[in-house]
């Protein structure tokens, strides 16, 4: 019997086998150890010190690889295994310690361990009142909010260089005097329909350090690039923050605002829509544009183009944080009473990690390296996409559905909006107030709709004769007549109206005075404009933070 071919085939298999990662890593800057339980393990070729923020930026072609994570013995021997066959005695696995302990720091929340000695913790960084100068010496309070584009646009590297910038600033600024802080990621389609996007301010170091943990973990985990960034609905959402209102969705004590947002985005529609915040006492916007390509959104800063900036890479980004201070504090970042404070410029190297576990092939067990300072090798993780499930039902929930609210979601408009029928008839500046009306939702701000296309004002309509209010002739929803331009019009929700959409009844808008405001009409299907004052029942709208509209 001829064994060859079987040979050949045997051969072959094995081949395949062995490549199942091969199209995902860089074989010029990486080694790969093939995959175990979902994911694609490879070690760069250059050495990093333990806490290095970009060790595997390098890793991926066309994906990111983040720092490994060890779920189980199985993973760990196959690990210990593969690192021997290269050979390297030793590498770091993504396990470090902070101010809240051991962690994995691609947010994983295994809890395996495989310690040669459970090593001793480090001294943590103080962990209540994060000043560390005397009352006399401090700078005024200062709340900070911080956007980081987790979009298409962006890369893995750059995003996680903005949650390093991030991770600095608030130990610099939290360190010269009381200081709040809000992260968040934006621009991914979340897997969770209600992902709680906008964090609470939080003042202390482990309560920044948690939500520095949970953005890693949102970024990791519950978003996927799959959808350009939405820059104008993020920037009208963050009136959340922006207010000092005792009735405030996200509350600050500080005397002081400063918000910062960084953009990639290369949709000049999209950055042209968004609307600028108006100035606020004590406040400033900074924007952030990352490359020569993204479109300039320096016009929404605060002063207006003046507190712009554009960097290219992520080592750009890692050295913002003198910069950035002085431009929420002034020209130095001296404190209040002159002492000045060094600032080591922030590096791949500098995270708030203070030890780092290593393994060692020969027993396959973990060491602490004691300052994550010495360069060894770093294992890396990508996680395989999980393929489709060959059942064919889909289970759909319905984005809008809340149990104390009546919106409605149309499947077929894809516009990632929720619309209601007002139970109660208002002139047209109280409808705006009534749309806010039995809302638990703090994301979203609803108001008088926008109607952009006769595919959406049909559905708008369908919704009106499901009412018992058909008997009703008109309806407002959010056109106005722009009071600085009496030929303009305007959505007040600040969506673009233009002429590639409208249905005025013949002979109208009409140049009436008090006609400023417009209205749906049921009989003919057409819009007039109308005495603001009038009485009549509304349509309001709110549009949610991701488009995938199957969970």
């Amino acid at each position: 019997m001829n064994l060859l071919p079987c040979l050949l085939i045997f051969l072959l298999y094995k081949q395949v086998e062995s490549d199942d990662c091969a199209n995902y890593i860089l074989n010029s800057n990486a080694v790969s150890l093939n995959k175990i339980n979902g994911k694609c393990i490879a070690v760069p070729n250059t050495a990093f010190s333990g806490s290095a923020a970009a060790s595997c930026s390098d890793t991926g072609n066309g994906v990111q690889f983040v720092k490994l994570s060890i779920d189980s013995k199985e993973e760990n021997d196959f690990v210990a295994n593969g690192l021997k066959a290269i050979p390297y005695k030793m590498a770091y696995i993504g396990l470090g310690h902070s101010v809240a302990g051991w962690e994995w720091m691609n947010g994983d929340s295994s809890i395996y361990r495989n310690w040669a000695h459970p090593p001793d913790a480090p001294t943590a960084e103080p962990t209540t009142e994060p000043s560390t100068l005397p009352p006399a010496e401090q700078r005024r309070s200062t709340a900070v909010v911080i956007g980081i584009d987790a979009s298409l646009f962006s890369t893995n590297s750059l995003t996680f260089a903005q949650v390093e910038f991030a991770r600095s600033l608030s130990a610099y600024i939290g360190a010269r005097g009381p200081a709040e802080f809000a992260f968040f990621a934006y621009g991914c389609a979340q897997m969770s329909p209600y992902m709680n996007q906008y964090p609470n301010f939080v003042s202390t170091f482990v309560d920044t350090d948690t939500m520095i943990r949970n953005l890693n973990e949102t970024i990791n985990h519950d978003c996927v690039r799959t959808n350009p960034l939405d820059f104008r609905s993020m920037f009208r959402d963050q009136t959340v923050y922006y207010n000092r209102y005792t009735t405030s969705y996200r509350p600050f004590k500080s005397q002081f605002l400063s918000m910062i947002y960084f953009s990639s985005s290369t949709d000049s529609d999209n950055i042209k829509a968004a609307s600028s915040l108006y100035p606020m006492a004590d406040s400033s916007v900074i924007t952030i544009n990352i490359g020569d390509k993204s479109i300039d959104i320096s016009p929404l800063s605060i002063p207006v183009g003046k507190n712009g900036i554009r960097v290219k890479t992520a080592d750009d980004i890692l050295g913002l944080v003198p910069k950035i201070d002085s431009m929420i504090f002034g020209t130095t970042a001296a404190a209040a009473g002159g002492a000045s404070k060094e600032f080591k410029e922030p590096s791949i190297d500098a995270t708030t990690y203070t030890d780092c576990a290593y393994m060692n092939v020969t027993d396959k067990l973990w060491y602490s390296d004691g300052e994550c300072t010495t360069e060894r090798q770093v294992l890396c993780q990508y996680v395989l996409p999980t393929p489709p499930t060959p059942n064919p039902t889909i289970s759909w929930q319905d984005p809008c559905f809340y149990e104390t609210t009546t919106f409605k979601y149309f499947e077929s408009l894809h516009n990632a909006k929720c619309y209601r029928v007002s139970s109660e008839k208002k002139q047209f500046v109280d409808a705006e107030n009534l749309c806010l009306s039995k809302h638990p939702l703090f994301l979203h701000t609803p108001k008088l709709t926008s109607i952009e296309t006769k595919i959406e004002e049909d559905q708008v309509r369908t919704l009106i004769h499901t009412q018992p209010l058909v008997n009703e002739g008109m309806f407002w929803f959010g056109l106005k007549r722009d009071p600085s331009n009496s030929s303009n019009w305007y959505f007040i929700n600040g969506d673009t109206y233009d002429s590639s959409y409208q249905n005025w009844r013949s002979g109208y808008p009409r140049d009436a005075d008090g006609c400023d405001c417009v209205a749906l009409v049921i009989n003919d299907n057409s819009w007039v404009n109308t005495d603001c004052n009038k009485q009549l029942y509304s349509i309001c709208a709110f549009q949610f933070n991701f488009t995938d509209t199957a969970f």
